[in-house]
């Protein structure tokens, strides 16, 4: 009795589809900022420079590969097993040319504040129409 009341609630099937297209898309943000795939259609990486996850990806990975050494052996290397022998040949991989995390994290804070102020103006938009 106690579950079909849950099921036949509105905001339970609310929650599971909420829950469901939040998943996707951040499977999908995942997917395009750049550090699972490197090769991605040209929109969808226009698209991910409008996600915080793009920048903190980007940061994590530049201070992370810098001074890096991996230990590949020999034949791994004439094999082309092994791509990058220095952190540095790893983000030359990747194209990413540019360094400067203090740059990336004044962006990664930029559109973190510019969500937060458009999510403020939508609640204030609502509250304004009750």
């Amino acid at each position: 009795m106690y579950r079909k009341r849950i099921q036949n609630n509105k905001i339970y099937h609310r929650l599971i589809c909420c829950f469901s297209l939040v998943s996707t898309f951040i499977s999908l943000i995942v997917q395009i900022c750049g550090v699972v795939s490197i090769s991605i259609p040209i929109w969808l990486n226009d698209i991910a420079w409008a996600t915080t996850l793009k920048y903190a990806a980007r940061i994590i990975l530049i201070n992370e590969s810098i001074g890096l050494r991996l230990n590949c052996p020999p034949e791994t290397i004439t094999s082309g097993e092994c791509l990058a022998q220095t952190g540095e040949q790893l983000l030359n991989l990747y194209k990413f040319n540019d360094w400067d995390t203090s740059k990336f994290a004044g962006l990664l804070v930029a559109v973190t504040l510019g969500y937060r102020l458009l999510a403020w103006l939508f609640v204030r938009a609502k509250v304004a129409t009750l």
